[in-house]
Parts: C-alpha cells; sequence; structure tokens
C-alpha cells in the first residue's frame, strides 16, 4: 500500500514539475498549487516516516512526532492547535491503555 500511495505521489510530483498540473486543463488538478502539491507530497512523506519509526520503535514515540510533524508539514502556526493536538494523543493512548487496557 504504501508503494502504491509512494508511487502515485511520484506521477503526481512529475506532472506538477513538467506541466504545473497534473490533469487535462488547468481546471483539472489535483492540488490547487504548488504549496498544496509540496504539502501533500510531505504529508506522505511523515505517513511513511511515522510507519517506520512505529514498526522500529514503537507506536508511543510513533503518536508523539506523528501530531506535531503533521502540523509542522502543513504549514500551521498557532502553538493552541499544537497543544491541542498533543493533548488528544495524550487522551487517546489514555482511553486506549487505561480504558481499554491494550498494550501499546
Amino acid at each position: 500500500m504504501l508503494a502504491l500511495m509512494a508511487f502515485c505521489s511520484a506521477v503526481v510530483l512529475f506532472m506538477y514539475a513538467r506541466h504545473g498540473s497534473a490533469g487535462e486543463g488547468d481546471d483539472q488538478t489535483v492540488f490547487g498549487d504548488a504549496g498544496d502539491a509540496r504539502r501533500g507530497i510531505l504529508m506522505l512523506a511523515v505517513a511513511v516516516a511515522c510507519y517506520l519509526v512505529w514498526m522500529n520503535i514503537g507506536f508511543i514515540t510513533m503518536a508523539v512526532i506523528m501530531g506535531p510533524l503533521s502540523l509542522l508539514v502543513m504549514g500551521v502556526r498557532s502553538p493552541k492547535i499544537y497543544l491541542v493536538v498533543i493533548l488528544l494523543t495524550v487522551l487517546v493512548y489514555l482511553a486506549f491503555t487505561q480504558l481499554l487496557g491494550t498494550q501499546l
């Protein structure tokens, strides 16, 4: 699945680099502009990196870095949003470990 996503992303990246869009006409684009395309590709990189962290280090480490790293890649600058995402990560962790009794 990750390989297919990487291939599709590479095709879209190539189309934007070569033609400035990924569709037949100007109204048929995958992303609104090059900035959106860059953020989309970077989000794929974050997803792959977080998957590799999860497989090699563990879920908790991946959960701690995924939210803030995703916000950073998407260009979010508000510290309040970063705080909310970190708090939600803690709540999800507590819900799974304390309420559901899962071993992460």
